[in-house]
Protein backbone atom coordinates (compact mmCIF):
# COMPACT_ATOMS: atom_id res chain seq x y z
CA UNK A 1 0.00 0.00 0.00
CA UNK A 2 1.20 3.36 -0.64
CA UNK A 3 0.57 6.90 0.92
CA UNK A 4 -2.52 8.82 -0.42
CA UNK A 5 -1.48 12.00 -1.32
CA UNK A 6 -3.68 13.47 1.25
CA UNK A 7 -2.24 11.41 4.36
CA UNK A 8 1.06 13.58 6.31
CA UNK A 9 4.33 12.01 5.56
CA UNK A 10 5.33 12.51 9.67
CA UNK A 11 6.81 9.07 10.65
CA UNK A 12 5.88 7.89 13.86
CA UNK A 13 7.57 4.96 15.69
CA UNK A 14 5.72 2.67 18.35
CA UNK A 15 6.49 0.09 20.08
CA UNK A 16 4.17 -3.22 21.40
CA UNK A 17 4.59 -5.93 23.77
CA UNK A 18 2.85 -8.22 23.92
CA UNK A 19 1.78 -10.40 27.05
CA UNK A 20 -1.21 -13.37 27.56
CA UNK A 21 -3.57 -10.62 28.80
CA UNK A 22 -3.10 -8.60 24.94
CA UNK A 23 -7.04 -8.47 23.65
CA UNK A 24 -7.35 -8.23 19.72
CA UNK A 25 -9.96 -7.39 17.87
CA UNK A 26 -10.05 -6.69 14.43
CA UNK A 27 -12.62 -4.99 11.74
CA UNK A 28 -13.40 -5.80 7.96
CA UNK A 29 -13.59 -2.98 5.40
CA UNK A 30 -14.66 -5.65 2.17
CA UNK A 31 -15.69 -2.99 -0.17
CA UNK A 32 -12.06 -1.24 0.60
CA UNK A 33 -10.22 -4.64 0.19
CA UNK A 34 -8.46 -3.37 3.85
CA UNK A 35 -9.36 -3.99 7.59
CA UNK A 36 -8.01 -3.35 10.60
CA UNK A 37 -6.53 -5.16 13.71
CA UNK A 38 -6.14 -3.69 17.31
CA UNK A 39 -3.66 -4.43 20.05
CA UNK A 40 -5.29 -3.28 22.91
CA UNK A 41 -3.59 -3.75 26.42
CA UNK A 42 -3.24 -1.70 29.92
CA UNK A 43 -0.76 0.72 28.71
CA UNK A 44 -2.81 1.88 25.43
CA UNK A 45 -3.29 0.14 21.56
CA UNK A 46 -2.29 0.67 18.50
CA UNK A 47 -4.53 -0.31 15.34
CA UNK A 48 -2.96 -1.56 11.89
CA UNK A 49 -4.07 -0.42 9.12
CA UNK A 50 -3.74 -2.64 6.17
CA UNK A 51 -4.75 -3.84 2.87
CA UNK A 52 -5.26 -7.72 2.32
CA UNK A 53 -1.94 -7.99 0.35
CA UNK A 54 -0.29 -5.97 3.12
CA UNK A 55 -1.79 -7.64 6.18
CA UNK A 56 -0.89 -11.18 4.59
CA UNK A 57 2.71 -9.88 4.12
CA UNK A 58 2.59 -9.02 7.98
CA UNK A 59 0.90 -12.50 8.65
CA UNK A 60 3.45 -14.54 6.96
CA UNK A 61 6.42 -12.31 8.56
CA UNK A 62 4.93 -13.23 12.30
CA UNK A 63 4.89 -17.07 10.74
CA UNK A 64 8.73 -16.94 9.70
CA UNK A 65 9.50 -15.05 12.89
CA UNK A 66 7.74 -17.16 15.12
CA UNK A 67 9.45 -20.28 13.15
CA UNK A 68 13.13 -18.80 13.31
CA UNK A 69 12.35 -18.32 17.15
CA UNK A 70 11.04 -21.81 17.95
CA UNK A 71 14.05 -23.81 15.84
CA UNK A 72 16.53 -21.52 17.71
CA UNK A 73 15.37 -22.28 21.24
CA UNK A 74 14.98 -26.03 20.22
CA UNK A 75 18.97 -25.72 19.22
CA UNK A 76 19.62 -24.20 22.60
CA UNK A 77 18.24 -26.79 24.13
CA UNK A 78 19.77 -29.47 22.00
CA UNK A 79 22.87 -27.73 22.54
CA UNK A 80 22.98 -26.55 25.45
CA UNK A 81 24.12 -23.15 24.78
CA UNK A 82 23.97 -20.06 26.24
CA UNK A 83 20.75 -18.32 24.61
CA UNK A 84 22.67 -14.90 23.77
CA UNK A 85 24.83 -17.13 21.84
CA UNK A 86 21.98 -17.85 19.69
CA UNK A 87 20.66 -14.24 19.52
CA UNK A 88 19.81 -12.79 15.98
CA UNK A 89 22.40 -10.32 14.59
CA UNK A 90 19.38 -8.61 12.89
CA UNK A 91 19.93 -5.27 14.77
CA UNK A 92 17.25 -3.59 15.41
CA UNK A 93 16.08 0.10 14.18
CA UNK A 94 16.44 2.53 16.00
CA UNK A 95 15.81 6.13 15.14
CA UNK A 96 18.02 8.84 15.64
CA UNK A 97 18.30 10.08 19.41
CA UNK A 98 16.22 7.37 20.76
CA UNK A 99 17.74 5.65 24.03
CA UNK A 100 19.19 1.91 23.11
CA UNK A 101 17.35 0.37 26.25
CA UNK A 102 13.93 2.24 24.52
CA UNK A 103 13.00 -0.44 22.41
CA UNK A 104 13.40 -2.92 25.65
CA UNK A 105 10.85 -1.73 27.46
CA UNK A 106 9.81 -3.68 31.11
CA UNK A 107 7.00 -5.38 31.77
CA UNK A 108 4.71 -3.65 33.64
CA UNK A 109 5.70 -2.21 37.36
CA UNK A 110 9.33 -3.09 36.28
CA UNK A 111 11.79 -0.08 35.69
CA UNK A 112 13.81 0.48 32.15
CA UNK A 113 17.78 -0.17 32.61
CA UNK A 114 19.51 3.54 32.98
Amino acid sequence: MSRPDYLPSTRVETHAHVYETTRYSHRLYPTDDRATVRIDGEGGEITVYGHLADLTRLRDALVDVVAELAAARQNIAEQGTAAESAASTTPFPQSPGMPAWLPLCPKPGRKAPP
